[in-house]
This record gives C-alpha cells, structure tokens and sequence, in this order.
C-alpha cells in the first residue's frame, strides 16, 4: 500500500546517542551504507515527507534536505515513525500493514502511528510521541522490531548492514588492483582514481569505492566496507566492517577497524581506530590511537545521561561529535565519548564535554573553548573544502554552547586562557 505523508521523528532518547547527536537528529546518523533515514525513505517509498526535530536544529537541517522540517503539513493517511527504527524488511512488511488508528511499541517506546490526516496534525502539533498520550486516539500493539537504544548498535548493525552494497555501483576493471577474490565483489560508483598496488580483499564481503575517490599505493582494504564520494584512502589499511563517508581523507599509516567515519572527517596520518563512531568535520591528528579492548578483556561501559550503562561488548571504541580536533599523539580510552567542537590533548581518559580544550594527563585543567574561535575554526576548515559557513551554522554553534554550558560546569571546565606551558 502508498504511503501518502511519512513523519519522521525523534523521541527524548536521541540523548543516548549524544555526543553524535548534539548536532543532527537521530535519523540522521548512518547504519550500514546511509543514514536511518535514507533507509526508511528507500524502503517505503511515501509520497512526502516530513521530519520533526529538536527546535535548533530546524534552520541546519533545512539547509541539508529538501523536507519539510517542523511543519505540521501533512496530506491524507500519514505514517509517523521513531526516528531511530531500522526499517530493514520485517519492519516495511509490519509497517505496511498497519491498520488505520494503529500504534505500534517496542520495548515501551513508540516505533510507529498509522493516522488519519485530522489526527494526525493534533498529534504532531502537540508532539505526542509518548504511548501513554496515544491510547485515546489509537490502539496499541507491540512487536519485536530494531528500535536502535545505543550509539554502538549502530556499529554492530553496520557489520550486519554492509555487505548491500554489493548492489552498488559497476565491477571496476582496472589492473591497478589486486582483488583477492570475486572480483564483482568490488563496485565503483563512477571515475576513481588508483595509484596501484593496492589490495581488496573481498572474500569476506564486498567493497564499495564512490565516485571521485582516490586511492593511492599500499592501500588495502577488506570488505565489506563502503567508501564515499570524493574520498582520498592515502596508502591506509581499511579493514573490514568500515563506513568511510563522502569527502574524507584516510592517510598513510592509518588503520580502521569496524568504524563509521562521516562525511568531510581527516585522518591524515598513523594510527588506529577501531569500533568507533567519528561524527562530520573531525581532524583526527598524527599518532591519534583509539582503545577498543580493556586490558582485562571485560565488557566496555559507557556513561550515557548520567548512568553507566554496560555495552556487553568486549571491543568498543570511542563516540567524537561533529568539529572535534585531535592533537598530535593523543590516547583516546575506551567507551570515551568527545563533545562537539572540542580540541584534545593527551590521554583521554574521561567523557569531554561540548566546547571544551582538554589536557588533563599534561596536569592542566579543562578550559572552556569560546564560541568565537569555535565558529572562526569551522569557517576555516569549510574553506578549505570549498564549502561557505552560512547563518544556521553559526546559530546552531550558539545555541548549543548554551545548552551545553552546564556540561562543562559539572566537569570543571574553567572560561580563561588555555595555556600548554
């Protein structure tokens, strides 16, 4: 059946997958080759969309898709989904059926409403998201479906994920890689450049080079692994299970394991990363290593609103919101989490909060970074990749060095100088 008006929200749990999503809404984060969103639009094909998120972060999304954004315009039956849901097949198949007047839950949390058009303005104007607050207008029922809870289902899903694009793309036929197996396992998404030799390994999975990439010599990669549009692999070692978005540069040295890297992220130089998530404009700086095994081989824990919550995951590596910087030899331990627009120096050995230089392994206390060289440093970054720094960039830095003031206050982030010596 058509789906005439799909809305797209984000529940009170994008908090989990902070620091990621200080900057994006939840559905905007990747599992396996796209976005959340980009799957459920894929899979069920509606006819308009509309997504609903939090407040400023309206003006920057605007700026990204061509959706309505917190706007109650909706036309006709309209299917309203949790942001962070999976839509995989099982979920097209349940979502698709549903009855008008229907709610579906997973766990407590609301995974999907299927309404009529007058219904559904109230429950988007007065963002009813919740179940309790639905059952006067819609009859619940509850199923087993991948409502994502934490930031590392996303890797674990990815690893599950990836092996799809293999429908991506063209074989390439080049002789300036080695492929060791199926040599249709390898796919391009139109003109790459190789400077040979370079190694894919596809006897695990597939691998997927987008359009305008570069890979230079010593490069090896092993699937299944998806590499963006106009991404440079600079004589890396990718090793399988990796998401490396459009516009990267991944260098010589580097080694990635299980990780997602986003769009316009810098990893010039050596050192290893592994079962992370990088969010956007990172620069991850010469000799940046990332724990993702304790010594004691136990499981990594992770601090999320306050709590720690065991991951139940033996290897797991770090959580680096958009615009975080790196020094050169910095030791990230793991289940860390690094606020966005933060500069680290040193071993990282504790959550670092949005905003923030942090040195505490060089004895020095955390300093609050201002917002003026915050935005100065995005615009000098976005201009070295072609891109112009517009109002709702610069807005969204405010008004989350706001939100975020208090974060830094309960960690003793102090407002003065930041001095090394």
């Amino acid at each position: 059946m058509s789906i005439v008006t799909l809305c797209v929200f984000e529940d009170e749990d994008y908090e989990n997958f902070l620091p990621m999503t200080h900057t994006k809404p939840v559905f905007n984060l990747v599992c396996g080759s796209k976005t959340l969103l980009e799957r459920m639009i894929e899979e069920l094909r509606p006819q308009k969309v509309l997504l609903f998120t939090r407040d400023y972060l309206k003006e920057k999304l605007i700026q990204k898709t061509s959706f309505t954004v917190n706007e109650v315009d909706v036309e006709g039956e309209t299917l309203i989904v949790n942001g962070r849901l999976l839509v995989d097949f099982e979920a097209v198949s349940i979502l698709r059926s549903m009855k008008l007047g229907e709610a579906l839950t997973c766990k407590g949390a609301l995974i999907a409403m299927k309404l009529g058009e007058g219904v559904a303005r109230g429950a988007l104007a007065n963002r009813i998201f919740e179940p309790r607050l639905i059952k006067s207008f819609a009859s619940i029922k509850e199923v087993d479906l991948n409502l994502i809870n934490y930031p590392w289902h996303l890797m674990e899903l990815t690893s599950k994920l990836l092996n799809e694009v293999s429908s991506l793309g063209e074989g390439y036929s080049g002789d300036e890689i080695k492929v060791i197996g199926d040599p249709q396992m390898l796919r391009v998404g139109g003109d790459i450049q190789v400077e040979g030799p370079v190694i894919v390994d596809v006897r695990k999975g597939p691998v997927y080079i987008g359009k305008n990439c570069i890979i230079e010599g010593y490069t090896k990669i092993e699937g299944p692994v998806y590499i963006g549009d106009g991404t440079m692999i600079k004589g890396a070692y990718i090793r399988s299970k990796c998401y490396v978005g459009r516009v990267c540069r991944i260098g010589f040295g580097s080694e990635l394991e299980e990780s997602i890297i986003s769009d316009f992220t810098n990893k010039q130089h050596a050192g290893f990363i592994g079962h992370s998530y990088i969010g956007e404009w990172a620069n991850i700086g010469a000799g940046t290593n990332v724990s993702d095994l304790k010594n004691t081989y136990g499981t990594v824990r992770v601090s999320i609103r306050d709590s720690m919550i065991d991951s139940g995951l033996v290897k797991l590596g770090c959580f680096i919101g958009d615009y975080v910087k790196t020094s050169i030899g910095t030791q990230i331990y793991s289940g860390k989490k690094i606020g966005s627009f933060s500069h680290v120096h040193g071993f990282v050995y504790d959550d670092v909060p949005p905003f923030t230089i942090w040195a505490r392994s060089f004895g020095l206390e955390p300093v609050e970074l201002t917002l003026e060289s915050a935005i100065e440093t995005q615009r000098r970054m976005y201009e070295r990749r072609g891109v112009v720094q517009t109002k709702a960039d610069v807005e969204l830095a405010k008004r989350l060095f706001e939100l975020t003031a208090e974060e830094r206050v309960k960690k003793g982030v102090k407002s003065r100088p930041f001095r090394l010596t």
